[in-house]
C-alpha cells in the first residue's frame, strides 16, 4: 500500500515448520500481520465464547500469560503460558508452563505439564504431568518432530499416551497378601470390554482403596 507502506501479507504453511512460523509471528509485538488492525478487518465465522479467564494467584500456581496470545473461553488455572498462541476454549490446569506453543481449539492440558515448542491438535487431552518438547528422544517415539525441532502433537497421540498411562495406574494396584484374611478385593465389572471397578476392604466395612477403570 503506497499510502500506508503496508505490505501484501502471503504466507506458505505447507510444511509444519511453516505453519508453526506463520502462528508464532502473531505473537511479536509488531506482526506483519496485525489481526488487530480495524482498518483490515478479518471476517469469518467465530462461536462467541466467554472473555478468557486467569485465576489463582499463589507463587507457583500463579494463572499468568505473557507475550502471548489468548483467545475467548479460555481458562489459565494457575498455569504460566510464555510466548504461546492458544485458541479457542483451551484450559491449562495448575502448575503447568507453556512456552512457544501453538494450542488448538478445545485442548485440555492436565496439570504439572511442561510444553515447549510444540503444536497441540484440536480437542487433544494432554494427561497430568506430561512433558513435551523436554527430552527430544522421549518425544520421537511418542509424536512427530518437524525439521527444526517443532514436536507435532495430534490427538490421536495424545488418546494412545493416555491409554498408557492408565494401563501403569492398573498395574500399580496393590497385590493383596493372601495370609492377611482380614483384607478382601473384590472386582465389579461396570460395562462390556472389561472395564471394571477394583476395592480393597478392612473386615466387611472399612475401605481402604478404589480403583475405578471405566
Amino acid at each position: 500500500d503506497v499510502q500506508t507502506r503496508v505490505q501484501h501479507y502471503w504466507r506458505d504453511v505447507g510444511t509444519v515448520d511453516a505453519f508453526y512460523d506463520a502462528n508464532m509471528e502473531l505473537v511479536h509485538v509488531n506482526p506483519e500481520l496485525n489481526i488487530y488492525d480495524e482498518q483490515w478487518p478479518i471476517w469469518t465465522y467465530q462461536r462467541e465464547y466467554p472473555p478468557a479467564k486467569f485465576v489463582l494467584d499463589e507463587d507457583g500456581r500463579r494463572g499468568m500469560a505473557v507475550n502471548s496470545v489468548v483467545s475467548g473461553g479460555c481458562i489459565i488455572s494457575g498455569a504460566h503460558v510464555n510466548q504461546s498462541l492458544l485458541f479457542s476454549n483451551v484450559r491449562i490446569d495448575e502448575g503447568s508452563y507453556l512456552e512457544r506453543s501453538v494450542v488448538f481449539p478445545d485442548v485440555r492440558i492436565g496439570g504439572g505439564c511442561v510444553i515447549k515448542r510444540t503444536i497441540i491438535d484440536t480437542g487433544g487431552v494432554v494427561p497430568s504431568g506430561t512433558q513435551i518438547g523436554v527430552n527430544p528422544e522421549e518425544d520421537a517415539r511418542r509424536f512427530y518432530i518437524s525439521e527444526k525441532g517443532v514436536v507435532l502433537v495430534k490427538r490421536e497421540m495424545l488418546a494412545r499416551l493416555s491409554d498408557q498411562w492408565k494401563a501403569q495406574r492398573v498395574r500399580a494396584v496393590p497385590r493383596v497378601d493372601a495370609r492377611l484374611p482380614i483384607l478382601t478385593t473384590i472386582r465389579v465389572h461396570c460395562g462390556t470390554g472389561g472395564k471394571y471397578s477394583m476395592a480393597t476392604y478392612i473386615g466387611r466395612y472399612a475401605l481402604i482403596a478404589l480403583f475405578t477403570i471405566c
